[in-house]
């Protein structure tokens, strides 16, 4: 009777678990439309558990919480950034070449990946020098293993430079003032038909911007 238990809550623990990635494929599906047609920018939380870090990942199902813990030089590169905190939320941006090379902050680079292999990544400024690995749980966050990922800012911390500037479809301007952490921002947005090489309209809308401030 014992064993006929004990089969019986493993074919229930087994169906659980099949029916948990069922419901996983939607979570997928919306981060591969969310890649395609978003902005690039994402806002992604972690939680410490004991001495353990997992990803927090919108919609992913209960049953395969193991599969969001995040191991060896992730979860390293998440204690250094954390400072202490059991909690992290990180703004990143899959980033293209136009938007690294105007970026002066925290990055990772993509070495190598595969489907179901997961990604491996380096921080090329130096600060973090042990390979960081990212399990394929970034699928269902950022619809693929990116090439690049710009890390602006962890919790109240900014990992940029102070003053950046990125052209989208849009060019959009923010200056930060500070000493160690950014106190406000200015941001203009300047449709980049109206720019001329003059830089007219462009210099008119900062100042008109910087005095209503």
């Amino acid at each position: 009777m014992s064993n006929l238990k004990t089969y019986f809550k493993n074919v229930v623990s087994v169906c659980k678990k099949g029916f948990a990635y069922v419901k996983v494929v939607p979570v997928l599906i919306k981060a591969v439309y969310q890649r395609l047609v978003g902005n690039g920018y994402y806002e992604v939380a972690f939680t410490k558990i004991g001495r353990k870090w997992y990803c927090d990942v919108p919609g992913f199902p209960k049953e395969l919480f193991e599969h969001t813990l995040m191991v060896g030089g992730a979860s390293k590169f998440l204690e250094y950034y954390s400072r202490g905190d059991n909690k992290i939320k990180a703004t990143i941006k899959i980033a293209n070449e136009m938007d690294d090379r105007h970026f002066c902050g925290s990055r990772l680079y993509k070495n190598s990946s595969t489907l179901t292999g997961g990604a491996f990544y380096r921080d090329p400024s130096g600060n973090f020098n042990e390979e960081v690995w990212l399990c394929p749980v970034t699928l269902f966050l950022m619809g693929k293993y990116p090439e690049r990922i710009l890390i602006y800012k962890i919790n109240k911390n900014y990992l940029h430079c102070p003053i950046y500037i990125e052209w989208q479809r849009t060019c959009l301007i923010q200056i930060n003032f500070s000493n160690d952490t950014p106190k406000f921002s200015i941001i203009v947005s300047i449709n980049k038909n109206e720019l001329s090489t003059r830089g007219g309209p462009m210099t008119r809308s900062i100042s008109k911007t910087l005095s209503i401030a």
